[in-house]
């Protein structure tokens, strides 16, 4: 035997000298559990649908190990007996179900050749060998699959994981059809299918409504539905905050299940649960271990590191590391649509948008949120698109565009009008996100007293995500904006103390994208703590050279900004740039001096600055031709 390397010489051995000494039903037990790279008695019993047989089958290894039938004992993880077979004879063996199922066929045996595709469909689903299960699906007559609900449930299964909704939703419909004769673990299986298919149209109040039936999985519930249980619980628990909750169930999944895919998709979903959080840094460590793995584990593993990727990308943004963000994210885009969850999509997007942004590629910037924004309306996945029209707000008001952004802001706020009431989940995060958008709104057209008034609610709580850490840097800003000096310093501060803590970086600058000077004011004084000064040099930094790569990109963007002034705004300008008060302009333009502070208003949110100083000082710039002119 020490000659048989090559898998044709040993399946030759196989068929010649092994498969003839072996019963038949010891054959139909290998042949099944051959789709596990390990297995004891209680998971062939599973496999076999034969769960009351533990013990007989327990026996019946054991003498095939003692015939010396390359099979072997392995250790494992409780008090159960593991074995693994030979991988060669296993790899003949896998061929061999396939042709024991064509063999049934052909020989007027549908039952069991239905059989023998129930016993190993789902163990082939958990490797995520969807279209091997497809394969042997097809092979079966359309009467047996008909009239077999376990069958009805690989198939539904097998399209939750292909994606194929509209395929999925007719097999539900059939389910549903036969509820009352299902057993407690069909009609499970059911409502964990419902559940699976609402989260993947973002839909968490649908899957919300069965949250106590699917925590109650029956005793008799199979591996592959009870590991589908914990990725579909934890994430549902994951979208609603309650991240404690999903991690104690997919630590129970881990103490329980056997399925190498489900365990790295259950550690993604971890991994996003603690970047909702904020922990950035521990979130990426744990998707790139699982991204490396899955990367060498072939074409099944191909969804598992997208979703990894898109949430690794996440980390790499909040150390500044924009080039590396486009680098691994611009190959999976397509990858990622079609394979991941709309929160993984989204997250991808926008750093994605973000980083080109950064790097002064505004196109690219634009065309990445036009993709999501296409994705989001595809899928009907109205909250994925009031967060992109969020980030257009932005993008409109860094050109000084207006009156677009005037127009996204009221159509992300009728977006949260249509779902107000239509469920506490997604109707809440869309009114959050119309929320920043007009917080957004605010801050550019320096009515921070409605920043002000905005900001707190959604920052009550005592939340420290990476979201409300932003919301806390605006609030500063707001506060600085109102003369609120020292209470906006408290809240600076504090925003970078959390920002440190949870390791973000580039959260803490878009926070203020839309008040860009506001950093320099707020960080005038030196801070209290070194390592949170030493943090804010780095901010200042980053925020320098990103203003740098801009100019560069979209040269004369001042001077465009000076052409949207009014006549009677330049006028302004030209005599605050002399150091008059606003009374002194007033008086000289014959007019109020609340007439020159709403002209100063308008000044401020067209050139994106946030004081007079900051007016100034972009006329002085401009004092070349291109402001002589005006």
């Amino acid at each position: 035997m020490a000659q048989l390397r090559d898998p044709r010489a040993f399946a030759s051995y196989f068929e010649r000298e092994v498969l003839v000494r072996l019963a038949p039903d010891d054959l139909d037990v290998l042949t099944r559990v051959a789709i596990c790279q390990r297995f004891c008695a209680s998971l062939c019993a599973e496999i076999l649908g034969q769960p009351q047989a533990v013990t007989r089958l327990g026996s019946r290894i054991s003498q095939m190990v003692a015939d010396n039938l390359f099979i072997s004992v392995v250790p494992g993880h409780d008090d159960e007996t593991w074995y693994r077979i030979h991988p060669l004879w296993r790899e003949t063996l896998r061929g061999h179900i396939d042709d024991a199922v064509l063999h049934a066929v052909r020989a007027g045996e549908p039952a069991a050749a239905a059989n023998l595709v129930e016993g190993c469909a789902l163990a082939l689903l958990a490797r995520g060998e969807l279209s091997r299960v497809a394969g042997l699906v097809r092979m079966l007559p359309d009467e047996q699959v008909r009239q077999r609900y376990r069958l009805h449930g690989v198939m539904a299964y097998m399209q939750l994981y292909a994606r194929d909704f509209e395929a999925l939703r007719v097999s539900l419909a059939l389910l549903e059809a036969q509820r009352d004769a299902l057993s407690a673990s069909g009609r499970y299986s059911l409502s964990l299918l419902k559940a699976g298919l609402a989260l993947q149209f973002d839909e968490s109040d649908e899957a919300a409504a069965m949250l106590d039936e699917l925590r109650n999985a029956p005793p008799d519930t199979i591996e592959f539905v009870w590991h589908t249980r914990a990725n579909v619980l934890s994430l549902l628990l994951t979208q609603r905050g309650e991240h404690d909750l999903a991690r104690s169930v997919l630590e129970e999944a881990d103490q329980r299940t056997r399925s190498r895919r489900s365990w790295l998709l259950g550690r993604c979903i971890h991994a996003l649960g603690l970047a909702q959080e904020g922990q950035i840094q521990e979130a990426g460590r744990i998707v790139k271990e699982v991204l490396e793995e899955a990367e060498g584990l072939g074409q099944g593993y191909v969804p598992v590191a997208g979703m990894a990727a898109g949430l690794l990308a996440d980390t790499l943004y909040e150390l500044n590391e924009t080039e590396a963000v486009c680098h691994l994210l611009e190959p999976r885009m397509g990858a990622l649509e079609r394979a991941s969850l709309p929160e993984v999509v989204l997250r991808a997007s926008l750093v994605l948008s973000n980083s080109h942004w950064q790097a002064g590629r505004s196109a690219q910037a634009l065309a990445c949120l036009d993709r999501l924004e296409a994705y989001a309306r595809r899928y009907a996945l109205d909250r994925v698109l009031a967060e992109a029209m969020v980030l257009r707000l932005r993008r409109h008001l860094h050109g000084g565009e207006m009156e677009q952004a005037a127009l996204v802001l009221d159509r992300v706020e009728a977006l949260a009008s249509r779902h107000a009431g239509s469920g506490p989940g997604k109707s809440a995060q869309i009114a959050r996100a119309a929320s920043c958008a007009w917080i957004d709104m605010a801050l550019y057209t320096r009515n921070f007293a409605g920043a002000l008034e905005r900001i707190p609610p959604l920052i009550a709580g005592g939340d420290q995500s990476a979201g409300t850490v932003g919301l806390r840097m605006q609030l500063a800003a707001a506060r600085l904006g109102l003369g609120e000096t020292q209470a906006g310093r408290d809240d600076f501060i504090e925003a970078m103390r959390v920002g440190h803590r949870l390791g973000l970086s580039r959260t803490l600058l878009d926070a203020l994208q839309t008040v860009p000077d506001a950093l320099d004011m707020l960080a005038r004084d030196p801070l209290p703590d070194p390592v949170l000064a030493f943090q804010v040099q780095r901010l200042m930094h980053a925020l320098r050279s990103a203003a740098g790569r801009h100019g560069r990109a979209t040269g004369g963007h001042e001077a465009d900004a000076l052409r949207l002034l009014s006549g009677r705004e330049r006028e302004i300008l030209q005599l605050l740039a002399q150091a008059m008060s606003n009374k002194k302009i007033a008086m000289i333009l014959n007019v109020s001096a609340e007439t020159v502070k709403w002209h100063l208003r308008n000044i401020y949110a067209k050139l994106g600055v946030g004081s007079r100083a900051g007016a100034a000082a972009l006329l002085r710039d401009m004092a070349g031709p291109a402001a002589a002119n005006h």
